[in-house]
């Protein structure tokens, strides 16, 4: 049973026995990995100033699951370090902007 769509997210409710459900969550990811292709190939993801980097984009969707693996919000101040250790593995590489480590 469809239960919401929204920001590209997809949830649904599926029955797995007679008092067990399961909300499953599902989005299509590839468009922001096109995104950041393209922004390799025409920007170092430098501010005009050259003081503020782009370094990564990452889906709704990938940062939720995030939250709810390490039950923490991974986009707190507090969490930075679990944020760039989260995006310098070479799983989660095709949301980084530049190359290397953050």
């Amino acid at each position: 049973m469809l239960l919401d769509q929204y920001g590209g997210i997809t949830e649904t409710l599926h029955q797995d026995g007679e008092n067990q459900f399961t909300i499953k969550m599902v989005s299509d990811v590839e468009p922001v990995i096109e995104q950041i292709k393209k922004m390799k190939q025409t920007s170092d993801g430098k501010s005009a100033s050259g003081e503020l980097h782009h370094m990564a984009r990452i889906p709704v969707i990938l940062v939720r699951r995030w939250n709810r693996e390490y039950g923490v919000d991974v986009t707190a101040k507090e969490n930075w370090e679990l944020l760039k250790r989260l995006l310098n593995n070479p799983e989660f590489k095709a949301f980084r902007i530049n190359e290397g480590r953050i």
